[in-house]
């Protein structure tokens, strides 16, 4: 089916074609909801393990721990969806990281008990740093949580704002969320980041498994002058 928009704003601000970006995200959301998307969204901690592989972000929070020295990180989770694998991980981890949880709107069951222990805020990936200060983040993860961001730029700034220098980065995208399929997307991804923090290759591991790609990102330390 293809949607005709003319080439104006709405009300909200939106240009015709961040609406076009968005209506393309619905449908791809609508084929994909019998294979992975509502997995996904409702996703517990197994889950994460399989859409991450081989990357394992319990691991990854105690290597990271242990490199540094930093004996209670702080760890975001940016599209927590219901809060399942944040409540997981908060109940694995225990005191040993603080743990906040960000979703476009709040859903009730961040209210319910076994909920406690992780920070949930209202908050898109796009204006981060409006709730969270900048560089207080040792360790960020979303899992397809970037199909919510019609600008991938903006979210990725918004990501080396909060991201401590030497923090990681390990998030997943759908190869065809965007218009262009999956080489496109992957220079998009790229060129993001190196808005943030111009990585050498040496800094991104990647992996492919299907329409599912596996990003581990390092922001690099900042030197001294």
């Amino acid at each position: 089916m293809e949607m005709k928009i003319a080439g104006r704003k709405t009300e909200h601000g939106e240009s015709s074609r961040q609406i076009a970006l968005i209506y393309s995200i619905r449908e791809a959301r609508k084929r994909d909801a019998n294979r992975y998307w509502r997995t996904s969204f409702g996703a517990g901690m197994a889950e994460l393990k399989r859409f991450y592989r081989p990357h394992d972000i319990s691991k990854i929070i105690s290597e990271y721990s242990q490199a540094t020295g930093i004996r209670q990180p702080t760890v975001l989770e940016i599209g927590t969806g219901p809060g399942n694998a944040a409540a997981e991980l908060k109940r694995e981890k225990g005191d040993s990281i603080r743990l906040i949880a960000t979703g476009v709107r709040w859903l009730r069951e961040w209210d319910l008990p076994a909920k406690n222990g992780v920070k949930f805020l209202v908050l898109h990936s796009q204006n981060m740093s409006r709730k969270i200060k900048p560089e207080s983040i040792d360790i960020i993860h979303s899992n397809l949580g970037f199909a919510h961001s019609s600008h991938l730029d903006t979210a990725f700034r918004e990501v080396g704002k909060v991201l401590k220098g030497g923090g990681l980065f390990l998030f997943t995208a759908e190869h065809d969320v965007l218009p262009g399929g999956a080489p496109d997307n992957f220079e998009l991804l790229h060129k993001s980041w190196k808005v943030v923090t111009k990585p050498d290759e040496d800094d991104i591991t990647m992996t492919v498994k299907k329409t599912i790609h596996t990003f581990l990102l390092m922001k690099r330390p900042r030197t001294a002058e």
